[in-house]
């Protein structure tokens, strides 16, 4: 067994990079640990965050990491260039405890407001609302199915299951070209922050996603009766449409967000 004893207090999060064979790893010191799988040695260490670092992932080609704080800021690292953050991404109103990736541009947070909400990162800004729970409960912890069509959200002693597929399907249409993310990084850290939330600016309307639809859940009957009165009422009233996206939109308001039933 290998032990690698390099934070001072507990390790939050891991997240793996294969194509390096690398670990990172986050803490409640406020550090960011990159490790090596072959060697099991500590590669690199960030300085001190004023923030303690809760989840942690891998995006855009390896090239960007993304860690989730205490605070609600989600802080952007350059491979290599673990000296200090190179952007944040504000907007959560309280820890961002859990991330999993959509794609290189598009992270999914669980926060503890109880909110999971899709983020675009470079440009950084909130894009929509999956999920909000009226009880403010937690979001401890989430995951994507295998085919990349359900979300799994733990919420105190539940999991919950969420309809994602069409965020997998349109993240080609949605996906910001490189000059657009070289642009964000030139423009510093400062400047980041300040065009976070404009939404008359030109980065708040470039790949943004449209939830003129609710995202609903699938549902499976539980008997054949069921289906049968299903396929007898769906004759007198139309089938509602699949939520599709956009790059313009209105956001979904969280008061309104459905919720999973019994699958």
């Amino acid at each position: 067994m290998k032990e690698i004893a390099e934070h001072e207090d507990y390790v939050s999060a891991l997240a793996l990079n294969a194509d390096r064979n690398t670990l990172l790893a986050t803490s409640g010191d406020q550090t960011l640990t990159v490790m090596d799988f072959a060697s099991g040695k500590a590669l690199d260490r960030s300085t001190e965050m004023d923030d303690e670092l809760l989840s942690v992932a891998v995006i855009k080609g390896g090239r960007k990491v993304v860690c989730g704080g205490q605070s609600g800021l989600i802080s952007i690292f350059s491979w290599d260039q673990w000296a200090d953050r190179s952007s944040v991404c504000p907007g959560h109103l309280e820890s961002v405890d859990c991330i999993v990736p959509v794609d290189d541009n598009t992270i999914i947070t669980g926060c503890g407001d109880g909110i999971i909400r899709i983020v675009s990162i470079l440009p950084n800004k909130i894009l929509g609302v999956i999920s909000a729970q009226s009880e403010e409960l937690p979001i401890t912890s989430l995951a994507v199915s295998h085919d990349k069509t359900y979300l799994a959200a733990c919420v105190d002693t539940t999991v919950q299951f969420w309809n994602v597929s069409m965020l997998y399907n349109d993240d080609e249409e949605n996906e910001p070209g490189v000059e657009e993310e070289d642009l964000v990084e030139e423009a510093g850290e400062d400047e980041v922050l300040e065009g976070v939330g404009n939404e008359d600016g030109e980065e708040e309307e470039e790949g943004e996603i449209s939830f003129d639809e609710e995202l609903t859940p699938s549902i499976e009957d539980s008997s054949e009766d069921e289906e049968e009165d299903s396929s007898s009422s769906s004759e007198s009233s139309p089938r509602k449409p699949t939520p599709q996206f956009g790059k313009k939109g209105k956001r979904i308001d969280p008061e309104k967000v459905a919720f999973f039933e019994d699958l």
